[in-house]
């Protein structure tokens, strides 16, 4: 049986409280699988399960300075994705009656995937950063992110070594950290890969 909390926990969660990314980076992977079963339950949607979990660990990192007053982290996750699930099933509901008086546009309107309030942003300077690539260091990054291409056939298509694309690619990572930290978003790695790969 999976363990339900992490051995050093509380010592994570005041590191995590000092800014320590890689300490927020083992919580994050600890529980993202277990939170994905409780969304999934709760929104019957994988897609928007993915996008509450994201939420969920965009709002533990900015409230990071109350993790050494947390008494049960495992709860108080849990309980913030809870929140934002039945904050999302409310607003389904409220959809739904609306598009019983708009039946035309009903089935259009029921396919899409709401985006999260508090990603909207993140998003939208992810999107900025990557426009502000630019040459090839843009195309290699399009070309990994949004196209799914290995490395390896990168380098094939440009005519260019791996460890030229691995290097740009990183670059381009620490340009779009800067870009969203100039605009007031720190975001730790796995969280900001997490939300690239939901938006891409």
């Amino acid at each position: 049986m999976a363990a339900e909390q992490l051995h050093n926990e509380k010592d994570l969660l005041i590191r995590i409280a000092d800014g320590d990314e890689s300490a927020f980076a083992e919580l994050f992977h600890f529980y993202t699988a277990r939170l994905h079963l409780h969304v999934t339950g709760l929104v019957k949607s994988a897609p928007i399960a993915e996008e509450i979990i994201q939420e969920t660990f965009l709002r533990v990192w900015m409230n990071r300075d109350q993790l050494p007053g947390i008494e049960f982290p495992r709860a108080w996750i849990f309980s913030i994705a809870s929140n934002i699930c039945f904050n999302h099933l409310r607003q389904q509901l409220r959809k739904e009656k609306h598009l019983r008086v708009l039946a035309s546009r009903a089935e259009d309107s029921q396919n899409e995937i709401p985006v999260l309030t508090e990603l909207k942003e993140i998003r939208t300077a992810i999107h900025d950063a990557v426009d502000h690539l630019s040459g090839q260091r843009r195309l290699i990054w399009l070309l990994y992110r949004e196209q799914g291409l290995k490395q390896s056939e990168i380098a094939s298509q440009l005519n260019i070594s791996v460890s030229t694309v691995k290097n740009t690619i990183a670059q381009s990572l620490d340009f779009i950290r800067k870009h969203m930290r100039d605009k007031g978003f720190w975001i730790p790695v796995c969280l900001l890969e997490a939300i690239m790969k939901i938006s891409s």
